[in-house]
């Protein structure tokens, strides 16, 4: 298929247009704003549209309804529960239930936690677990909550719950901070079994997956295992393949294998509970203190926390207020939330990888890569994986052959889970926090970001390329500024003649139809000319650049403010003494240009003082009708080669000179006798400050035969004359 431009927009020359706006020159060499290929276009903001593997802008996802989660900073985890969505909300923890309808937070407390960090349903009951606490609860239908179980340790650094999984009457947590760990719960009795305790520098077992035969896990240095579920207390926990030091965000099965989100960016905890937390329980076998009780989670992690923790100890330093009422010692939810520290925002950049693995890990292979978002959450679905990622928070499906496409791009930082309800894509959305229903869009738009064509331009015909160009509009606004502010324009259709805009605008693509595909679009534009500008001026009588021992040159120098990086040309003309006009002293075919400094002959010039002009132009770059030019004189120029007239008599006891120039003052005098040295003679009023100057040289006393007399003028010509004495 041949490129062609778009259906909306004819083909409207600029030649002819271009200086029909009122008293404004443009520059003639037109230029191209270009958005093509995945990198280009994911600059730019996505709402009903997406990208495919091919680097097309096509139509995607759109949120169909939206339901803001008020008083909640990010979204972390989700389950079904008897038809419903249920989402585990953090800062503070929470729980919010979506209807299909709209959010809800249920009046569900989770003491002093800051999240609810992981859910799972066994169909009857449904289980919160929340972080800093590492606390299991039990959630009613009214939102009711009692501890199931308690992992925390009572150590400065508790555990954390990053997941959970009911199956088979068995709930399955896996847990990080002090005791990295996965365990069984018997849901009928609470009774814990440790079935893997991670070994080495790692601190956390981040991802789970449990199926009917072996249950997968992985940890925060990228070993994803496998435990079969079948080999009782007794099995032990196999690693299938290590993705270094990175961490394991999610498992999920697809394609007769697992797929893995591996990111080199960890999740940021909140910080430790402030004293007085959980009390502490008896440590697992093998579990000690020392370095064993870091988290492991960085230097830089530790610091924050510590800064924190620092914070909560000043508050709790405050009078304390009255007790409240005496609760249930078995229900946490009547204890009263404690005051929370500046919010840390867990997600981020980071890079982003989803891999397939088989079973027994023998097979593994990339399918997907991002350099600055990290996949938060996976959904397979068909012969594809849905993966939410972050920073911003955007929704791709990627095919297990690895074909990969953008469905979805959020207001929100990020997207922190995604997962089915019936037959819709729900999306579960932090910074700020909100609840998305996805469906397919039948149209799209793609905003490009601000485009700086660095001085006000003029816009030209659009061109967008690929098979949806009939169907595609282009939209255009602009302003002063870089940050799009109340000062820019609308948007506005590009419809036909040339558009004028401010230095910065921005396009606006709308696909009309779901099965367009734009693969480039082109927006020529013309910035508007702007003057160069003469500074700095001078000009000096220099000896010749021709060696010539008597030679003189007239140096002139100039710098020049020329914002557009236009080519110039200058015009030096001069004006002769008595004249009223300027003279060029170049052609057009000579004019000099691009250059700073020029050396003129001066040879040419009769003795004088002359007004020299220079004039830059900016025509070489733009059109006879369009070029700017900039006028500068120069400082007076003196030509002087011919020497004073020096005149010497005798008086009495002494010899008169007198020396008279006809263009300059006389500079000096000297005088010697009888070829002795030379001597200074002074004028008569101390002061060489005239064209003409007389003074004597006392001889008193002295037998003289010849006295030499010689005078310069103010360009160095000398002449002597000299006086016989009988």
């Amino acid at each position: 298929m041949s490129e062609a431009r778009t259906g909306q927009i004819g083909r409207i020359g600029l030649i002819g247009q271009i200086v029909l706006c009122a008293g404004v020159a443009w520059g003639s060499s037109t230029q191209d704003m270009r958005v093509e290929g995945s990198a280009s276009f994911l600059e730019g903001k996505f709402s009903g549209s997406g990208l495919n593997d091919l680097g097309e802008l096509v139509t995607g996802h759109e949120a169909t309804r939206t339901s803001a989660v008020e008083d909640a900073a990010y979204m972390m985890c989700y389950a079904t529960h008897r038809e419903q969505l249920y989402f585990g909300a953090g800062y503070p923890a929470a729980l919010i239930v979506y209807d299909g309808q709209a959010a809800k937070r249920m009046s569900s407390r989770f003491g002093s936690d800051f999240a609810v960090s992981a859910l799972a349903s066994d169909g009857r009951s449904l289980y919160a677990a929340t972080l800093p606490s590492a606390t299991i609860y039990k959630v009613t239908e009214r939102g009711e909550t009692s501890v199931f179980i308690d992992f925390s340790t009572g150590a400065v650094t508790p555990n954390y719950v990053w997941s959970l999984a009911a199956h088979k009457n068995q709930l399955y947590a896996a847990l990080g901070g002090h005791f990295p760990s996965v365990y069984k719960i018997d849901l009928k009795t609470a009774k814990k079994e440790l079935l893997h305790k991670a070994d080495g520098k790692a601190k956390n077992i981040t991802a789970l997956l449990v199926g009917d035969d072996a249950i997968y896990f992985g940890d925060d240095l990228g070993r994803v295992y496998r435990q079969a579920t079948a080999g009782g207390a007794g099995a032990r926990a196999t690693v299938l393949y290590s993705f270094s030091d990175a961490e394991i965000k999610a498992l999920a099965m697809f394609n007769g294998g697992l797929a893995v989100a591996v990111n080199n960016r960890r999740f940021v905890p909140p910080p430790p509970m402030a004293p007085g937390g959980p009390k502490e329980e008896p440590r697992p076998p093998g579990e000690g203190g020392g370095e064993e009780g870091e988290m492991g989670l960085g230097a830089d992690l530790k610091k924050a926390i510590e800064a924190m923790a620092e914070t909560v100890g000043e508050k709790l330093k405050s009078p304390a207020p009255p007790p409240p009422a005496p609760a249930k010692p078995e229900s946490p939810a009547a204890q009263p939330p404690s005051t929370l520290p500046p919010y840390q925002d867990p997600f981020g950049k980071g890079e982003g990888n989803l891999f397939w693995m088989s079973l027994d890990g023998s097979r593994v292979h990339k399918l997907w890569y991002s350099q600055s978002s990290i996949a938060l959450s996976l959904w397979p679905e068909g012969s594809g994986v849905w993966v939410a990622t972050s920073n911003p928070g955007r929704l791709y499906r990627i095919t297990a052959q690895g074909s990969e496409r953008l469905y979805y791009e959020s207001a929100s930082k990020d997207l922190s889970v995604i997962c089915p309800s019936g037959k819709k894509l729900i999306a579960a959305a932090s910074n700020p926090a909100a609840v998305l229903e996805l469906e397919p869009s039948r149209r799209g738009e793609y905003t490009t970001k601000a485009f700086d064509a660095g001085f006000p331009a003029r816009l030209g015909q659009p061109e967008a390329y690929g098979a949806g160009r009939d169907q595609t509009e282009v939209w255009i606004r602009s302003g002063a500024t870089s940050e799009i502010d109340s000062g820019w324009t609308d948007f506005e259709l590009l419809s036909g003649a040339p558009t004028t805009t401010g230095r910065f605008f921005q396009a606006k693509l709308r696909l009309k139809s779901p099965d367009g595909a734009i693969r480039r679009l082109r927006l020529p534009y013309r910035v508007q000319n702007l003057y160069p500008k003469l500074i700095n001026l001078s000009a000096e009588v220099v000896r010749s650049q021709d060696g010539a021992p008597d030679g003189r040159d007239i140096r002139f120098q100039w710098d020049v403010t020329n914002l557009d990086n236009d080519q110039l040309q200058y015009q030096l003309s001069y004006q002769p003494p008595g004249s009223k006009k300027f003279i060029p002293i170049y052609d057009p075919s000579t004019q000099p240009k691009n250059v700073k400094s020029v050396n003129v002959p001066s040879e040419p010039y009769p003795d004088g003082t002359y007004r020299f002009k220079l004039e830059v132009s900016d025509k070489p770059s733009n059109g006879a009708g369009d070029a700017l030019a900039h006028e500068q004189e120069f400082p007076l120029i003196l030509l002087d080669r011919t020497p004073p007239s020096v005149d010497v008599k005798p008086e009495g006891d002494r010899v008169q000179w007198r020396a008279t120039d006809a263009h300059s003052r006389v500079s000096r005098a000297e005088y010697r006798v009888d070829g002795g040295a030379w001597e200074t003679a002074d004028p008569d009023d101390r002061l060489f400050d005239s064209m003409e100057e007389t003074g004597r040289i006392d001889l008193k006393g002295r037998a003289v035969t010849v006295v030499d007399v010689r005078c310069y003028d103010e360009r160095e010509n000398v002449r002597i004359q000299s006086l016989i004495l009988k």
